[in-house]
This record gives structure tokens, sequence and C-alpha cells, in this order.
């Protein structure tokens, strides 16, 4: 994310599309067609450790978002075996609350993405 390499996450990312794969319309005599929707939005959510120099970094990304509407950012990330991969433009949309406790926990960092390229599959 902006040249941020994301390693502290304290659990598997996610990535998912936003909306269906089809649109789906009905006819005047009950005739279905269906439409392939190509949206090229998605919501990555990275589980970061609490205690990351990275959700730092991320978090100043986020502020400059906020006060000089800095963004979208660059944005690249894959799984470690190699059968997922996604590069776009991402915008942080929000950054989970800060747990206080003896444990460090996690904090979601949430992001929607708009893909300019990608693989999603073997």
């Amino acid at each position: 994310l902006n040249g941020i390499r994301i390693t502290d996450l304290a659990e598997n990312f996610t990535v998912s599309p936003d909306g269906d794969d089809w649109n789906e319309t009905e006819g005047l005599y009950g005739s279905v067609e269906r439409t392939k929707v190509r949206s090229k939005l998605r919501t990555v959510t990275l589980p970061m450790m609490q205690s990351s120099v990275q959700l730092n970094a991320i978090e100043t990304l986020r502020i400059g978002g906020l006060n000089a509407n800095a963004g979208p950012f660059p944005f690249w990330i894959k799984n470690l075996d190699g059968e997922y991969t996604l590069a776009g433009r991402a915008w942080i949309k929000n950054i989970g609350d800060l747990v206080v406790g003896r444990d460090g926990g996690s904090r979601t960092v949430t992001l929607r993405v708009y893909v300019d390229a990608g693989f999603e599959g073997r």
C-alpha cells in the first residue's frame, strides 16, 4: 500500500468483490436475461498486529487522506502460494478500534480497492 510492505498480519487477509457477478432482468412474459457485472471494486480487510510499525504508517496515510484529500494509493497484494494477485488503487475506508489491555490484539484495516489488474484463482 503506497510502498508499505504489509507483513504484520494477525491472521489471513480477505478480499471480497462488491456486488454480484450477474445482473438478472425479467422480461414481460417471464423470460430472464442475465448480464455479467464487471465490478472492479473490492473490499480488502487486513487484520494487523496492533503493535505493528506498518500500522502506524497506514494510519499516517489515512490521516493524510482525511486532512489533505490524499489518495487513492497504489496497492498490490498477493498470497504466498501465488494463487491470488491483485493490483490497483486503494482508499483507506477505516481502521478498527484500538484495544487497550494485557494482550495487544489486532486492528483491522479496511480498504476499498479499484482493481486495475488481478488474478483470482488457480
